[in-house]
């Protein structure tokens, strides 16, 4: 079932995940991992020029001031926990909007026709075509990864280096749980890409129109967002009131959660709810509801895409 994912010699995977060849070495540059790495670093950058600059000038007069360095690791922790807030939203945009045309393509080419007469089956031709397109958007993936690996080690040097006293009054479980919150922000961005892409590819299925698929993918995913985040905040505000905080006081644990979390809204959850009771088994649910709201609406998805190209078979 998985075999079109890890396999490159598929046909439909290396017709569909080959890019146009650049001739120039700017084209070749532009295509490779270094324009999204600076995307996701340029938020951090700005924000630590923009506090060193000041110190760097008053060096220049009697009496000026050097940067401290622990300030400076929080600048910097705080512009990659921005750009891993920004790019996880941004993942979910750029996945649905690369599979988005993937299959109508086939349609408006009148290439369809013929991928039909091979014995390759519907769901074979959707998951290689869902492989190819998160290997179009490997490098954003790649530059993703980079990001929060960073975040997480400035979190490290943050509270080893500078505030030892934190993790020191922590309980054990309390530090696996945030240890395990590790390896969830490397995958977060796969899983992200995984339910844009599967959208996508579900959205192509349906229309004849590459740029109808686009477009139609990209609101989609718009949309699950906006309906996905007013549930959780409803189930944030409910919970509110059950544990006994106010509404309108409850809403800054949840923003501290948003951004401990780079932006999950349903960890934030998770998280909060924890803390607030007490209990890090809402934490650890948490882990398993966030991979089931990606990969089960991304196996759904696909396997509808699959249902809307038997239609188009003779």
């Amino acid at each position: 079932m998985l075999q079109p994912l890890v396999d490159r010699a598929h046909p439909v995977f290396l017709k569909d995940a080959r890019t146009r060849p650049r001739r120039t070495r700017l084209g070749r540059l532009r295509a490779g991992p270094l324009p999204p790495l600076a995307t996701m670093l340029a938020i951090p950058i700005l924000l630590i020029l923009l506090y060193v600059l000041p110190f760097a000038i008053s060096a220049y007069y009697p009496g000026g001031y050097r940067p401290d360095l622990e300030t400076i690791v929080i600048v910097l922790y705080d512009g990659l926990l921005a750009s891993a807030f920004v790019g996880g939203w941004a993942t979910g945009l750029v996945s649905a909007g690369t599979a988005g045309p993937m299959v109508a393509s086939e349609f408006r080419d009148n290439t369809w026709d013929v991928l039909a007469t091979t014995p390759l089956t519907n769901a074979e031709i959707v998951r290689a075509k869902f492989a190819a397109a998160l290997w179009r958007i490997r490098y954003w993936l790649l530059a993703q990864v980079i990001t929060r690996a960073l975040l997480i080690l400035a979190q490290f040097v943050l509270y080893a280096a500078y505030r030892p006293y934190g993790l020191a009054s922590a309980t054990p479980f309390a530090t696996a749980l945030l240890v395990l919150s590790w390896p969830f922000l490397l995958i977060q961005p796969l899983l992200t890409a995984a339910a844009g892409a599967a959208l996508g590819i579900m959205c192509s299925a349906c229309v004849h129109s590459p740029a109808l698929g686009r477009a139609l993918a990209v609101i989609a995913r718009t949309v699950t967002w906006a309906l996905s985040w007013g549930f959780a905040i409803y189930l944030w505000i409910q919970t509110a009131l059950v544990i006994g905080y106010e509404v309108g006081s409850s809403y800054g644990p949840l923003v501290n959660q948003l951004l401990g979390t780079a932006g999950h809204i349903y960890m934030s959850y998770a998280f909060g709810v924890g803390r607030f009771a007490g209990d890090g088994v809402f934490v650890l649910a948490g882990y398993g509801v966030i991979a089931a709201l990606a990969l089960v609406p991304a196996w759904l998805c696909l396997r509808l895409a699959a249902v809307a190209l038997a239609r188009h078979r003779v």
